[in-house]
């Protein structure tokens, strides 16, 4: 049986990563995994972030009845191109199928994401959860998962993901004095950033996670005392699995996966809807909790860190799953 992977050309994101992982692990296991780079049919190199995990790559998918194609969620358009293979939507991310679905609509001149979806863009037809044809499911969150089943997807795969070795290792190696400082993402939830800056009252160094090496936002992270994330949260996000094992205390909304407890499983005290009219000096309150007692409020967050060292083995438990289940 081979496997084949697709993944977008030169993207290093959290999305590309977790498919990288997954054709290392199943690699690992025996199975003839390779990696597929789309737009198809040229020469690309594998990114640099992700020549740890030695992945085989091939020019193009086979369709073939001993072949199981792995698809993310920004790339569904292609799964009409394949009639014999086994195939298998990943949903990385929630928010960018929908996003990835309207560019490329708006590419073709249609307004908008459409309920029914019947034109092809280069011979492939968008994927719409009416087809009949089977299909099967993995979701990287719980977030994921519970839109498939309202989509009407009974069986539906987990396919997590996870943090790396060496930045875990590294991580607990670099423990640091902490400052008052509270970082957050610039393109996440920004409006929100803002007005909870002007919001408060106490002295906190507001620092931004950009133009940043993965180093460097490690080290950032080391010497902070909270993250907070407002934004849309697509998937099981990184930076605050990233921001928690660095000793972060972690603030959020509860926009998509932030808004479940196995996603994001903080205590429920430091997640706050940013609909309710009075949230902000809550907000305020608790971020001032924190950077006066940080210790109290990093405890609460032993647990987390706990699943996330734990989820490289968790993550290799549902690779052969799916894979010894389907082939």
């Amino acid at each position: 049986m081979r496997v084949f992977v697709f993944s977008s050309a030169g993207a290093v994101t959290g999305g590309p990563e977790a498919l990288h992982q997954m054709a290392n692990k199943a690699a690992q296991m025996g199975f003839d995994v390779s990696v597929v780079y789309f737009p198809e049919g040229r020469s690309h190199a594998v990114p640099e972030t992700y020549i740890p995990y030695d992945v085989k790559v091939a020019d193009k998918a086979i369709d073939a009845a001993d072949s199981i194609v792995v698809f993310p969620e920004v790339l569904t358009h292609l799964v009409a191109r394949f009639r014999k293979a086994t195939r298998v939507i990943w949903w990385l991310s929630v928010d960018n199928y929908f996003n990835a679905m309207n560019k490329r609509l708006k590419g073709k001149n249609r307004k908008g994401l459409t309920k029914k979806i019947s034109y092809y863009l280069s011979g492939c037809r968008e994927y719409v959860f009416q087809t009949k044809e089977r299909i099967y499911h993995a979701a990287q969150s719980e977030y994921a998962r519970q839109f498939l089943i309202s989509k009407g997807i009974e069986e539906v795969f987990m396919l997590t993901d996870y943090l790396r070795r060496d930045f875990l290792e590294s991580a607990a190696l670099d423990a640091r004095e902490r400052e008052n400082r509270i970082v957050y993402n610039p393109l996440k939830g920004i409006e929100f950033t803002k007005r909870l800056m002007d919001c408060c009252e106490f002295e906190a160094n507001w620092t931004p996670i950009q133009n940043m090496t993965p180093y460097q936002v490690q080290e950032l992270l080391s010497r902070s005392k909270a993250y907070i994330d407002f934004g849309a949260h697509p998937g099981r996000d990184r930076i605050p699995r990233e921001a928690a094992i660095c000793g972060c205390c972690i603030v959020t909304g509860m926009k998509g996966s932030a808004a479940n407890p196995v996603d994001v499983p903080v205590p429920e005290k430091y997640k706050f809807d940013e609909k309710v009219h009075d949230v902000l000096p809550k907000v305020a309150a608790m971020l001032m909790e924190i950077l006066q007692d940080y210790d109290s409020h990093a405890r609460d967050l032993d647990a987390y860190r706990k699943v996330i060292v734990d989820q490289e083995q968790c993550f290799e438990r549902e690779v052969s799953t799916i894979f010894t289940q389907l082939s």
